[in-house]
């Protein structure tokens, strides 16, 4: 399933981006299929280069608008290609086109009262369909993908553009032998902690918390983890909740969440009081299984989407956590170093 867009993404759908950076986005030339959207199919000529998740990706075809609603939006990830510069052979390329005519009735994208657009994969793509658009995403570098959308600035917002991004950040990652996983993650004195949970567990809740404490969130919805020597990393990547990262920050080269170490799982459970306790192995499995967006509803990649969250449980613990809505996260910390390693 989708993950559906918060309320907070898609109030500012209509919202024209400042012209102050336009300039800074050039088109560039490269060749097969990362080749820009030939002129007159795309809403512009101009490219934008994305990193995420140590994925490099080429967004073709984009107009002057998108692709400063992009930088605002994006400002740490994105990049200025520069003229005649092509991709590397590991690199996505994205070409948006615009279809005025697209039709995509909004009652077919409601799943339980939540915006949730339509998703199937096949052997090395996968297609997706929502509110005003319709993609197809190759999941192998260096190949094509198409964004098919209606209206020119809601592309590059939050309901299309990272719906699109999230799933092919998702099915990447998967092929690394990590996972895109609802939690947020909190890095502290004893390594990343993630709040696992689906939505409305309290993971923007004890966000927040870990702000206000002077804890450095690295993300308040989804984390990217991926295995490395010593054990599983968080990558940074922009998929945020409703906190947001200061993009002043990022635009100056600052911190953008970072690679570090996760030391700690816990399921997140609102209680009277805060406690933590040991799950059967079965448990943590399935409840595991559950955070894992997109890849979990896929059919022909379930062994291997199994097979990573099996190689996380056995790397890193997990336990559930409960916690009461006046806690503060000292105290979930004083709870959690009381007991020890889980």
């Amino acid at each position: 399933m989708i993950m559906a867009v918060p309320r907070s993404h898609t109030e500012a759908a209509g919202r024209q981006p400042s012209p102050r950076n336009t300039r800074r986005f050039r088109s560039v030339t490269a060749t097969t299929d990362d080749a820009p959207v030939p002129a007159g199919l795309g809403w512009g000529d101009i490219t934008v280069a994305l990193h995420v998740a140590e994925l490099e990706l080429r967004l073709h075809g984009l107009s002057p608008a998108q692709a400063t609603g992009l930088h605002d939006r994006y400002g740490g990830w994105t990049l200025d290609p520069s003229p005649n510069e092509s991709a590397s052979s590991g690199a996505w390329s994205i070409h948006f086109r615009p279809d005025r005519e697209l039709v995509t009735p909004p009652s077919r994208y409601v799943d339980n009262g939540l915006y949730t657009p339509h998703m199937e994969s096949g052997e090395g793509h996968v297609t997706i369909e929502g509110l005003g658009f319709r993609a197809s995403i190759h999941l192998e570098p260096g190949h094509a993908s198409t964004v098919v959308s209606r209206d020119e600035m809601l592309t590059v917002e939050p309901i299309i553009f990272e719906n699109v991004l999230r799933v092919l950040t998702a099915f990447s990652v998967l092929a690394r032998g990590g996972l895109l996983l609802h939690s947020a993650a909190v890095a502290t004195r004893r390594g990343v902690l993630l709040f696992v949970g689906r939505s409305g567990a309290g993971k923007t809740t004890m966000s927040r918390r870990a702000a206000a404490a002077g804890y450095r969130v690295l993300s308040d919805d989804v984390a990217i983890v991926v295995p490395d020597a010593s054990g599983y990393r968080v990558l940074a990547a922009p998929f945020w909740g409703e906190m947001r990262p200061d993009p002043t920050a990022l635009d100056d080269g600052g911190d953008r969440g970072g690679d570090t170490t996760v030391t700690s799982m816990f399921w997140l459970h609102q209680g009277s009081d805060i406690d933590r306790r040991r799950l059967p192995y079965r448990t943590r499995l399935a409840r595991l299984l559950v955070c894992c967006p997109y890849v979990n509803a896929d059919k022909r990649r379930g062994d291997h989407v199994l097979e990573s969250a099996i190689s996380l449980l056995g790397t890193v613990p997990m336990d559930e956590l409960s916690t009461p809505k006046n806690a503060s996260f000292h105290d979930v910390i004083d709870a959690i170093e009381e007991k020890g390693p889980a």
